[in-house]
């Protein structure tokens, strides 16, 4: 079984965080702007500087999130894709990360179908149908 060789992984890794933190930046930037945007709004008009911790923590927290996803999403891409490979290929797929992510959003609805159980059946049953949709359309509308 041929192994990646070493250098594959010094060009893949870099280029694997880069555009991962590249795609991780439409999750944070967003939620980062309108703390900033509010904290300067309040300065303005109460002349007190106050910062929203929680949406700070939020911003981190997505941005985190959809870092780590697409990071883990496309080493594993690339570990199956090179698997048998004698010279390792590098391949940024997004459409593969929306996949992960969708069918991620499934198995979330799904625990939170778990959840919602005392606080109504209609609710669960929503949760259900969000996850029963997720998993179709994660299986249908991502097709390689």
């Amino acid at each position: 079984m041929p192994m990646i060789s070493a250098s594959h992984w010094r060009k893949a890794l870099p280029y694997y965080l880069k555009a991962s933190f590249r795609f991780s930046l439409i999750f944070w930037v967003p939620p980062l702007a309108v703390v900033v945007l509010g904290t300067v709004w309040i300065a303005v008009t109460t002349r007190h500087v106050v910062v929203s911790r929680p949406g700070l923590g939020l911003a981190i927290t997505f941005g985190a999130g959809f870092f780590l996803l697409a990071l883990l999403t496309s080493l594993a891409a690339d570990l199956y894709r090179n698997r048998e490979a004698r010279e390792g290929t590098i391949e940024w797929n997004s459409a593969l990360i929306w996949k992960t992510f969708v069918y991620f959003s499934a198995f979330f609805f799904l625990i939170a179908a778990f959840f919602a159980y005392h606080q109504g059946t209609w609710l669960s049953v929503g949760f259900v149908g969000f996850s029963i949709g997720s998993a179709i359309v994660a299986t249908f509308c991502f097709q390689d």
